[in-house]
C-alpha cells in the first residue's frame, strides 16, 4: 500500500506531461483552480456536517487539499443544490495539472501521501464533524470515498448530560496512516505515531434525558474487547466494554445502543486507583489498590505509585544480574542503591519506614540495617492491643503506614488518602471473599502469571469477566492449607502480552510483580526461595508488607517482625505462598497501598 501511494508522487509529473495536449485540446484537464465535487454516500443516517437521510453534504466553508503537478492548493466549498454537491474555490496555494489527490479536511494531510487521524473528534449535534475522505482524479471532477467507518452510539434516556466520549481499541486508532486509492474503495494502513484511544468531545455537554445520538469514525477494522468511557458534565463516568468483536466498516455505520439499564454512571475513580473492588471482611467493606507499587525518590522526597502494574525497580543481585523495568532518565534504577541522595526510584522499603519520626531509631524510607529490637516500629515491644490483635500501622501508630503518612505525587498528592492492608484484611481478600467464577471455578480469586514478561500474581475483583478473546488463566479458590500444599506441588503458569492484559485490566484485574527482597546492608537478595535458600536467579518471588507487626514464633514474642505477604509466581517446584508470614523488620519488602471505597 505505501508503494503504491508515494508512486503517486512520482507518476504526477509523468501523467501531467503526457496529457498536456489533449488537456488543451479537450477542455478536460485544467489548471486546477476550480474543483467540482460529489462526496459518497454512506449507508447510515449521519453525514460529515449535517445530515440528510443517507446522503452526505458540504456545506459553505467546508476546505480540501489538492495536490498537482505544482504542489497543493486549499480549495473553499460553495455547496449547491443539492448539497450533495459543491463547487471548490482556490484560496491558496497552488495546485496545477492533473493528476489529482483530493483530502478532505484540508487539515488531513501535510504531504499530500499519508493522512492524520486526530485522537480528538469534536461533536456535531446529529452529524460527524470533518469526516475524512478522499479522491483521485484525472480532472477537475472529484468524487470523494470515505476513508472511515463509524460508530454510532444510541445513549438512551438517562438524566445527565455526556462531555466526552473515549473509545478504546487494542490497535492504535489514530496517528499516521497510508492511503491506498484501490478503485475508488480506498484502504488505510497505520504508518506510525497515534494512540488506541478516540474522544469525542462535547463543547456543550449534551443532555440524554431523551435520549441521543454520538457519531465517532474509526478506521476500519474488527475490535476486539472495544471498550466505551461516557464522562458527564457532574465529573461522574460510565465504561462499558464489548463482549464480542464490534466491526466497523468503510464508509458504513455500526449500531451500539447502551439503554437505561446499562449506564451506570459512578463518581470518579480517586487519582491513581484502579476500578476493581474488593472485599476485605464480613463487614463488606471495600477496597481499590493503587496503579502499582509504592515508589520512593530520596533526592526530592517524592513517592509516587508505578507507571504500570507490571514495574518493579529490583535490584542487582550477588551474581551481577539486574533485575527490574524501572528508569530514571535513562539510568536504570535499583535498590541497592538506596541512600538519602539516591535521585533514582526504590521500591523496597523496611518496615514502619515511612519517615514519620515515631521515637524508633530507624524510620526514614532510605534507612537500612539488621538490628531490630527498637528500631523500624515504635511499639514498645508490645505486639497486641487489648482485644488480643496484633498491632499493626493504625490508630496511634497510622503515621508509619508509607502510603498513609506521605502525599503520592500521582494518587492525589495529599496524605491520609491510602494506606497498606492488615494481615487479616490480606488473608479475608485471599481465602474468604465471594468473587466470580472463571473458567468454571468458583470464587475465583487469584492465579500466578507472567505479564509482559514480568511474574506476579494477578487479583481477580468480586466482580470480573475474563475476555471473550483472552485465554482464561488457570485459576484457584483455594483455602490456607492447600496454599501450603503449593510447595509441594509442581504449577503451570499463565503468560500474557501487553494487548493481552490490558484487556484483563480493563475489566479491573489487578496484578502484583515479583518484585524481590532488601536484605541487610543494602543487598538486593533475588525473587527466588527454595526452602530457606535464595535462589536470586530465578526472578519468581514477591514479597509485600501488610501492616501488622508479629512474632517470628510463638517461642519467640518480641523479636523485631512483622507480617508479610508473599508468593512464588513461577517455579513449578519448591515453595509456593500465599498468605502472611513473619520476616524480620529490617528487610526491605515491596508496598501495593489500596483506598476505602466504604
Amino acid at each position: 500500500m505505501k508503494k503504491n501511494l508515494v508512486s503517486l508522487v512520482s507518476l504526477a509529473l509523468l501523467a501531467g506531461l503526457v496529457s498536456m495536449t489533449s488537456c488543451k485540446k479537450e477542455n478536460t484537464l485544467g489548471n486546477g483552480t476550480q474543483f467540482h465535487a460529489t462526496m459518497e454516500g454512506c449507508t447510515m443516517q449521519n453525514g460529515k456536517t449535517t445530515l440528510n437521510g443517507t446522503a452526505l453534504e458540504w456545506v459553505s466553508g467546508d476546505q480540501i487539499a489538492v495536490y498537482g503537478t505544482a504542489g497543493c492548493g486549499i480549495y473553499t466549498a460553495t455547496p449547491q443544490n443539492p448539497a450533495t454537491v459543491a463547487e471548490f474555490d482556490n484560496v491558496s496555494g497552488e495546485t496545477g495539472n492533473a493528476p489529482f489527490r483530493a483530502f478532505y479536511p484540508a487539515s488531513l494531510t501535510t504531504d499530500g501521501v499519508n493522512i492524520t487521524l486526530p485522537s480528538t473528534q469534536t461533536y456535531v449535534d446529529g452529524s460527524i464533524n470533518e469526516f475524512p475522505m478522499y479522491a483521485e482524479s484525472s480532472n477537475e471532477e472529484l468524487s470523494f470515498k470515505n476513508l472511515c467507518g463509524v460508530l454510532k452510539l444510541h445513549l438512551t434516556k438517562a438524566n445527565t448530560s455526556i462531555s466526552t466520549i473515549t473509545i478504546t481499541t487494542a490497535n492504535e486508532i489514530n496517528g499516521t496512516f497510508s492511503v491506498n486509492y484501490n478503485g475508488g474503495a480506498p484502504e488505510l494502513e497505520h504508518v506510525s505515531g497515534g494512540t488506541n484511544t478516540a474522544t469525542l468531545t462535547c463543547t456543550i455537554p449534551q443532555s440524554i434525558a431523551e435520549g441521543k445520538y454520538f457519531y465517532i469514525y474509526l478506521p476500519e477494522g474488527s475490535y476486539t474487547g472495544l471498550q466505551i468511557e461516557m464522562n458527564t458534565n457532574d465529573n461522574r463516568y460510565c465504561v462499558k466494554t464489548a463482549n464480542t468483536a464490534i466491526v466497523v466498516n468503510r464508509s458504513r455505520y455500526t449500531p451500539i445502543t447502551l439503554g437505561a439499564n446499562d449506564l451506570d454512571f459512578v463518581e470518579p475513580l480517586p487519582q491513581g486507583a484502579l476500578p476493581g473492588l474488593f472485599t476485605i471482611n464480613a463487614n463488606g467493606d471495600q477496597v481499590r489498590f493503587s496503579q502499582g507499587n509504592l515508589q520512593y525518590q530520596a533526592s526530592t522526597s517524592t513517592w509516587r505509585f508505578a507507571e504500570h502494574q507490571y514495574d518493579f525497580v529490583g535490584g542487582v543481585d550477588q551474581y551481577g544480574e539486574q533485575f527490574g523495568n524501572v528508569y530514571e532518565e535513562g539510568v536504570q534504577c535499583q535498590n541497592n542503591l538506596i541512600s538519602s541522595a539516591y535521585t533514582g526510584w526504590i521500591d523496597l522499603f523496611s518496615f514502619g519506614c515511612s519517615g514519620w519520626n515515631n521515637g524508633s531509631t530507624t524510620f526514614a524510607p532510605d534507612n537500612t540495617g539488621s538490628t531490630y529490637d527498637i528500631n523500624y516500629f515504635p511499639s514498645d515491644g508490645e505486639y497486641y492491643d487489648d482485644n488480643g490483635q496484633r498491632i499493626s500501622l493504625t490508630g496511634e501508630h497510622a503515621e508509619a503506614d508509607w502510603a498513609w503518612h506521605n502525599p503520592i505525587q500521582n494518587g492525589g498528592n495529599q496524605a491520609h488518602m491510602w494506606r497498606t492492608m492488615t494481615e487479616y484484611e490480606w488473608d479475608y481478600l485471599l481465602f474468604n471473599r465471594t468473587a466470580s467464577t472463571i473458567n468454571g471455578v468458583q470464587n475465583a480469586r487469584f492465579a500466578k502469571a507472567r505479564v509482559n514478561g514480568v511474574a506476579g500474581l494477578i487479583l481477580f475483583p468480586d466482580i470480573y469477566t475474563q475476555p471473550s478473546d483472552v485465554p482464561a488463566p488457570t485459576t484457584y479458590s483455594i483455602n490456607v492449607a492447600e496454599a501450603e500444599a503449593w510447595a509441594s506441588n509442581s504449577r503451570s503458569y499463565n503468560s500474557y502480552t501487553i494487548v493481552q492484559w490490558s484487556k484483563m485490566e480493563n475489566n479491573r484485574a489487578v496484578f502484583l510483580p515479583g518484585s524481590g527482597c532488601r536484605g541487610n546492608n543494602r543487598n538486593f537478595e533475588g525473587i527466588g526461595w527454595s526452602g530457606y535458600q535464595m535462589d536470586p536467579r530465578s526472578t519468581t518471588l514477591g514479597y509485600y508488607w501488610t501492616s501488622t507487626i508479629g512474632d517470628w514464633s510463638a517461642s519467640a514474642p518480641g523479636d523485631g517482625c512483622a507480617l508479610h505477604f508473599r508468593f512464588n509466581a513461577l517455579q513449578t517446584t519448591g515453595s509456593v505462598w500465599v498468605r502472611t508470614y513473619p520476616l524480620r523488620r529490617w528487610h526491605g519488602l515491596a508496598v501495593r497501598p489500596v483506598i476505602d471505597m466504604n
